[in-house]
């Protein structure tokens, strides 16, 4: 069998690094807000081309360079918390974007990319701390077509989807016309077979019920910090738009962080004030709370919850947040790191939660993701397997300018709610609050900066879509596959080669 080594490259270094920069463009392109989901499966067809003829440790590098154009762009707000910080994390995130690179064959890209994809998301949705699902290009896939199939394998089965299709039409292009226009139509024909599968989620008995929701969104300027902002400016602004929400809701949301205290939450009297809101408007209340609790250790510490005050004025079941956002919740190393870097704008660390993702309510039991959580689909899929019956999502990004962080959070919402088959109620105190149907529609949405009220109303749901009872499991699966399928071949020639030469040494 013939050598299926890379050969020199066809194209100069030179090229190929513009091509793999053009590579992340396309795909940066394609996140929210800019939202061009076209462009995302141009860029990984690319992608794939670039990577193909050459070494390892050029796919390492070009994959790498890829990823930090594409996260350049997608990643470049966390640079207003701490400018130094953020290149870092820039430039950690795209080496390990670039382990796609190394996960290709070089002699066949197309079918390794589909899988390579796949997996280092996955990698960097868990790793390293908590993992980092912003800026993923399966953000950019969330107006697709082929996102119809989230209830079946979840978002890394869209991703897998995408990557395929890009790697299609690319390897059609690479081959020639005729079979780019074979490729061209299989791609098409993936749309119907997916919009038409056989994962729609069922609603018992019937009509669904409803939830009459109010979401509260204070207003303010973005890009002020909470570490320096004044806490009792988001709760007046709650409290104001609170005053007049319409007779005969169900539910009322507040952002997080909207409440600041000192721990218990129970004994303030904000909670009283609350007690007194919720009993005349005959209202259950899921809200916000940062309780400051300076008793644990050194360095001040805080619980950010979500806690629920019933129609009867008492407070009722609560959630702390389990996955804290590192260097902005909580900092990792931080009594080796303040000797060298400034800490002042992280000055406490989020106390780590227990328990489902959940509170118990006499609305039922509502699923409850606060802010940074709701971008991970093993954590929404948690709170759904534990009885949400719908999803509520507390979140702030008032800290960052421009509509970058919103819009990403708004799209992970959307397929949160396509995954579980949940509705979603999103507030946030500058924006985007949102009200999501199961299936991915923004029925509400919230203009940045405004203070209103958003109504609306959320069906309770106990169906189980594929994804929740499997997760993504059977996605990680086919996307080792795809890569093994693609090497077998490389594999077996090197074994063959290995073998002849062992025998002529014996001879």
């Amino acid at each position: 069998m013939a050598d299926q080594r890379p050969t020199a490259a066809r194209l100069p270094l030179s090229i190929r690094s513009g091509t793999a920069v053009a590579a992340g463009a396309l795909l940066a392109s394609s996140l929210p807000p800019r939202g061009w989901w076209p462009l995302g499966v141009a860029g990984i067809g690319l992608l794939g081309a670039t990577l193909r003829d050459v070494t390892a440790r050029c796919r390492f590098l070009l994959g790498a360079l890829a990823g930090a154009t594409l996260l350049t762009v997608g990643l470049w707000w966390a640079t207003g918390l701490h400018f130094g910080g953020g290149i870092v994390l820039i430039a950690c995130q795209g080496l390990l974007f670039g382990l796609i690179g190394p996960l290709v064959n070089p002699v066949r890209p197309w079918t390794a990319l589909t899988g390579a994809v796949v997996l280092v998301e996955a990698l960097r949705w868990r790793w390293p701390l908590s993992g980092l699902p912003f800026a993923s290009p399966v953000l950019g896939q969330v107006d697709a077509p082929w996102v119809a199939i989230a209830p079946l394998a979840g978002s890394l089965g869209v991703l897998l989807v995408t990557a395929a299709v890009g790697g299609a039409l690319a390897a059609g292009l690479a081959a020639g016309r005729g079979k780019a226009i074979t490729m061209a139509a299989f791609s098409l024909a993936l749309t119907p077979f997916v919009l038409s599968g056989p994962w729609p989620v069922s609603v018992e008995n019937g009509r669904a019920d409803v939830v009459r929701v109010a979401i509260v969104q204070g207003g303010g300027p973005t890009g002020t910090s909470a570490a320096t902002g004044d806490p009792a400016v988001p709760l007046r602004r709650a409290l104001a738009l609170s005053a007049d929400i319409p007779e005969e809701t169900d539910l009322v949301v507040w952002a997080e962080n909207v409440i600041q205290v000192s721990f218990p939450f129970e004994d303030s009297d904000v909670a009283a004030s609350l007690g007194v809101l919720a009993a005349e408007n005959h209202t259950t209340m899921l809200v916000g709370v940062t309780e400051n609790d300076d008793a644990l250790g050194e360095v001040p510490r805080f619980r950010n919850a979500a806690v629920v005050v019933e129609g009867d004025g008492q407070v009722g079941d609560r959630y702390e947040k389990v996955i804290r956002v590192p260097f902005g919740e909580y900092v990792p190393l931080r009594d080796l790191l303040a000797r060298v870097v400034d800490l002042s704008r992280v000055p406490r660390d989020a106390i780590v939660g227990e328990g489902p993702p959940t509170v118990q309510t006499s609305l039922g039991t509502i699923g409850t993701v606060i802010s940074f959580e709701a971008m991970f689909p093993q954590r929404v899929r948690a709170a759904v397997s534990a009885g949400g019956q719908f999803l509520v999502v507390p979140t702030n990004a008032s800290s960052y300018v421009g509509p970058d962080v919103p819009a990403q959070q708004l799209a992970g919402a959307r397929l949160r709610a396509m995954e579980t088959g949940r509705a979603i109620a999103q507030a946030a105190p500058t924006g985007y609050s949102a009200i999501i149907d199961p299936d991915g529609t923004v029925r509400r949405l919230s203009q940045l900066g405004s203070g209103e009220v958003l109504t609306g109303e959320v069906m309770k749901r106990t169906a189980l879509t594929p994804f929740v009872r499997f997760g993504d499991g059977p996605t990680l699966l086919a996307a080792s596959v795809f890569v093994g399928v693609a090497w077998a071949p490389t594999a077996y020639s090197r074994w063959s080669r290995s073998r002849s030469m062992y025998s002529i040494s014996l001879d």
